[in-house]
């Protein structure tokens, strides 16, 4: 799984521009009721791959504006990998780190993800359209999401 990808003794950098992922990062204590599974089972198993890689986690928290690529990461899931790669790179290269790779998770753990998405209890739809990063926005491709 993600374990096999980290150095041994690794301190894995997390620059987010998500107030709530920052905090969830710093303190994951989920109950075992039903609709907090998902985060409960995401913190369990980070934490099993931090402990068998010997790893440490270290998180840092952004606004959107100053963390171009975080925003863009978060906000822009609608382009390919290697389209989003490309832009991060030549919109803000002294944010983008070293070895920018951007790689889908694994399979177990997404049909895992997917599989606690699909049992949670049902909520109230968000009714908010998906916000795009001001980067993607600029971008002139047949991926470029354009508002109705």
């Amino acid at each position: 799984m993600l374990a096999s990808s980290i150095d041994k003794e690794s301190c894995i950098l997390c620059q987010t521009d998500s107030s709530t992922a920052s905090g969830w990062l710093r303190k994951s204590n989920f109950s075992d009721k039903k609709d907090e599974l998902v985060q409960l089972t995401t913190a369990c198993q980070l934490a099993n791959i931090l402990i068998k890689t010997e790893s440490c986690l270290y998180n840092q928290w952004f606004s959107g504006e100053e963390n171009k690529v975080s925003d863009s990461l978060s906000c822009d899931f609608h382009l390919p990998p290697r389209v989003l790669s490309n832009l991060l790179k030549l919109s803000v290269p002294d944010q983008v780190p070293f070895g920018l790779e951007i790689s889908p998770l694994p399979a177990d753990f997404s049909s895992l993800l997917t599989l606690l998405l699909q049992n949670q209890p049902q909520k109230d739809p968000w009714l908010k359209a998906p916000k795009r990063s001001k980067l993607a926005l600029g971008l002139a491709t047949n991926s470029t999401w354009i508002t109705g």
